[in-house]
């Protein structure tokens, strides 16, 4: 079952992820699917939440890995950019409004 989906910036596709270590992306213009393998050099065993940033210009999207890594992607490639690291498990994961922003909310209430 699907637990996240969003669309990407540009409104183009839509990201859905669930708990196995794949997701996929649909073209919202033809309906075509595809599926992502995962994300290279990562270990992760599942993908339940997801953040995208958005507006026309969005570059970004945030995949919640395990141990509180956030890991970032390329919206327009789906390529692992960089990760991020917080002290315990993220519950929620959203980008702000401000260019380059995110916010991630951890199990023990941290924001």
């Amino acid at each position: 079952p699907i637990r996240s989906s969003e669309f990407t910036g540009d409104g183009r596709q839509v990201v859905c992820t669930s708990r196995r270590q794949h997701f996929f992306v649909v073209d919202v213009a033809d309906g075509r699917v595809q599926r992502v393998p995962g994300i290279k050099g990562r270990r992760d065993k599942s993908f339940e939440k997801l953040a995208m940033e958005s507006g026309p210009e969005a570059k970004y999207m945030g995949v919640v890995g395990a141990h509180g890594n956030l890991l970032v992607l390329s919206q327009q490639s789906k390529q692992y950019l960089f990760g991020l690291k917080v002290n315990s498990p993220i519950s929620s994961v959203v980008f702000g409004h401000a260019k380059n922003c995110v916010h991630t909310l951890c199990e023990t209430g941290e924001v």
